[in-house]
């Protein structure tokens, strides 16, 4: 009596706490009296009051709160959600054509509520309301009604496929998840074809709604949606609703899930064969097997585990060989794999082959050369950063047998990044690698040249015979080292020719247009000395006849480009028709000079500038040619230019 009259008390907190005491006692004496305070002027007695008569549960308050649910006079937001909420856990039928009623009420909230009761009382009234409010605009509205429509199962079924198929947004994703949860059959063929749709956010929901159905129509438009080209959804999660709702579906999804791994290839591959793994069924082992060695290492990887899965103890041996693998991931994923698996170690080459795989060289290397050998096999690894590793670790020990074992591999080795590897751990052994890598820079093979030579530098190696001061000069290229070498090997300069590397056939180029330039100078020299040829002397001398107009102006072009060649280029401007050779060989001349800084050496003297020059026109004479009356020379180097009249 006393908690009655506070329900009438003018303090509203008075009247609130009163009411939730009343729920707390559950006296369905006071049913009444609570049923009063629904129209109270306070929404937080209202509240309160629904509350209360939830937890009474008395079906006479039914009708009180259809009434008050109904009574938009009353002021304040919200309140209306806890009469939904109460009248929900009644269960009874004079509940719903209120709550269809509130499914129109202008708050968002008390029509999800609205929704959400009438999805728990599961009336066949609801069936069409609910169907209009799945097109809500707030899109929790929709959504709890579509949840509300599942609940009545069969029903809903041909008015949500009809909005699966007609509508477009999240009003057709809130239809194929309610059909998801509905269950029923009919819905397969519908939901497979909104499979195909564009739409990603459909596609997950649909496959969700699809792993519902134990059914074998479900499994190659999933299997389908493990495809990462066959949808631009690929990456917003349908391959792993995909993946999850074939899983769900176990032995009765692996013969078709067996059949798509021997037709498809890439990472679809991938996510099969790891399906495979995750439904363990005998049959998966075998086709699993035949994969092992595909050319995509994440499908090796994938295989490994889904034999373990399968068959531990086929799985051993089918795993073993795989830690000699060339990708160091998959080498880790088998030894690890094979640790899980029990397996016991049966000779010191499986065991380096262990501790290789496991990165842990220096392991390996502890048990000699079955450790070497292990390691040497990961010179040909797809990792940089492993073949780096591999090769300090191999070089750092000086071994012999390591070092001989490393020259052999450079020389049998084809891939050149492979190479220099090798030929860098070579070097990390330090002196006594270095007979090896000579051995290698006179092999012959221009691609070990280079990276030998550089790695000979840093070991301050001196060369020993002209051939290796010739491979190694032009390997650094060093052209003036490499004159001076050249004659003595000149089958070297012409294998470098040939060679496929730009640096080392440009120097070969520089050192084999020097040597024809000394030759043709050697030559000039030898023609014109007056101890042999009498017809040079009177032609030099006429030439530096200062009476002969002719020798005049070339005495002028000669004193100008020996004071000025070493730091100038020339181009022939306006030269009247003359033999080829000579223009060609003027060129030459001039184009040694400077590399020479003004001189160019001989085989008998150093030749002073002056005669030198002399004797680039009197090669014009020598070859048959004669020297133009007027023909004019630029100097680039200077912006000038010299006339001969």
């Amino acid at each position: 009596m006393v908690l009655a009259r506070k329900v009438k008390d003018p303090d509203p907190e008075v009247r609130q706490e009163a009411l939730e005491e009343l729920g707390d006692i559950g006296s369905r004496g006071d049913v009444k009296t609570i049923a009063a305070a629904l129209k109270d002027e306070r929404s937080s007695v209202r509240r309160a009051a629904a509350q209360a008569l939830k937890k009474i549960g008395d079906p006479r308050a039914v009708e009180a709160l259809a009434n008050g649910l109904a009574d938009d006079k009353l002021p304040g937001p919200g309140w209306q959600t806890e009469f939904v909420v109460a009248l929900e856990s009644f269960n009874d039928p004079r509940a719903v054509e209120p709550l269809i009623t509130a499914l129109n009420h202008p708050q968002p909230k008390v029509r999800r509520a609205a929704a959400s009761a009438l999805g728990k009382l599961k009336n066949p009234l609801s069936l069409e309301p609910l169907i209009i409010a799945v097109k809500d605009p707030d899109p929790d509205v929709a959504r709890e009604a579509g949840d509300a429509l599942a609940k009545l199962g069969q029903p809903a079924v041909p008015y949500l496929l009809k909005i699966l198929e007609s509508e477009r947004g999240y009003s057709q994703n809130i239809a194929a998840e309610a059909l998801g949860i509905a269950g029923d059959p009919v819905a397969i063929p519908a939901l497979i074809e909104a499979l195909k749709e564009k739409d990603s956010y459909l596609q997950i929901t649909v496959a969700k709604a699809l792993a519902r159905f134990n059914d074998p129509r479900v499994i190659d438009p999933l299997i389908e949606a493990l495809d990462e080209s066959s949808t631009a959804a690929f990456f917003y999660g349908v391959r792993e609703e995909a993946e999850t709702s074939l899983i769900k579906m176990g032995a009765t999804a692996v013969q078709p899930l067996i059949e798509a791994l021997q037709s498809r290839f890439g990472q679809s591959r991938v996510f099969i064969a790891k399906m495979l793994g995750q439904i363990p069924d005998p049959r998966s082992f075998d086709p699993l097997l035949q994969i092992l060695n595909d050319e995509n290492a994440d499908v090796r990887k994938a295989v490994i585990y889904s034999l373990a899965a399968i068959d531990k103890r086929r799985a051993i041996e089918s795993v073993l060989p795989m830690m000699d693998d060339p990708d160091a991931p998959t080498r880790r994923v088998a030894a690890e794999t094979l640790v899980k698996l029990g397996w016991s170690v049966k000779t010191d080459a499986d065991q380096a082959k262990h501790f290789a795989a496991m990165g842990k060289y220096a392991d390996a290397l502890a048990l000699g050369d079955v450790g070497v050998d292990a390691l040497l096999n990961l010179l040909h690894d797809q990792d940089d950063g492993v073949r780096k590793t591999v090769c300090r670790v191999l070089g750092r020990t000086g071994n012999p047998v390591v070092v001989q074992s490393l020259q052999r591999a450079a020389l049998e080795e084809t891939n050149p990044d492979i190479q220099r590897n090798i030929v860098e751990a070579l070097e990390a052994a330090g002196a006594p690698a270095i007979p090896a890598l000579v051995m290698l820079l006179e092999s012959g093979n221009w691609n070990l040249v280079k990276v030998v030579s550089k790695c000979l530098t840093g070991l301050k190696w001196r060369p020993e015979s002209p051939k290796q001061t010739l491979l190694h000069a032009l390997a650094t290229g060093n052209a003036d080292v490499a004159v001076d070498a050249a004659e003595l090997a000149p089958e070297i300069l012409t294998s470098a020719m040939r060679s496929n590397d730009k640096g080392i056939q440009s120097t070969a180029a520089t050192v084999r247009l020097t040597l024809e330039n000394m030759r043709v100078l050697k030559e000039l020299s030898q023609g014109i000395s007056p101890r042999r040829d009498e017809g040079g002397t009177h032609i030099v001398n006429a030439v530096r006849e200062p009476n002969n107009p002719r020798g005049r102006a070339l005495q002028r072009l000669f004193e100008h480009l020996s004071t000025n060649f070493a730091n100038s280029s020339f181009t022939f401007d306006n030269l009247p028709p003359i033999d080829e050779e000579f223009i060609t060989e003027i060129r030459l001349m001039i184009q040694k000079i400077q590399l020479s800084g003004g001189q160019v050496p001989s085989s008998e003297q150093k030749m002073a500038q002056s005669d030198l020059l002399i004797e680039l026109v009197q090669l014009g004479l020598l070859v048959g040619a004669e020297v133009p009356d007027s023909f004019r020379i630029t100097d680039k180097g200077r912006d000038s230019e010299i006339i001969l009249d």
